[in-house]
């Protein structure tokens, strides 16, 4: 599975420019929450 190639389809523009601005540090004590939702994201647009 080449992920880098699938972002582009999987993560539109616009979903892209808005993960960027949710990655800014917050203070919710989860340093992992981005990461988190991102993956959660690429697994429900790309089941295995």
């Amino acid at each position: 599975m080449d992920i880098k190639k699938d972002l582009p389809q999987t993560f539109p523009l616009s979903l892209r420019n808005s993960m960027r601005q949710s990655q800014e540090p917050s203070t919710d004590g989860d340093p992992f929450g981005g990461l988190r939702r991102v993956l959660q994201a690429y697994s429900l647009c790309n089941p295995a």
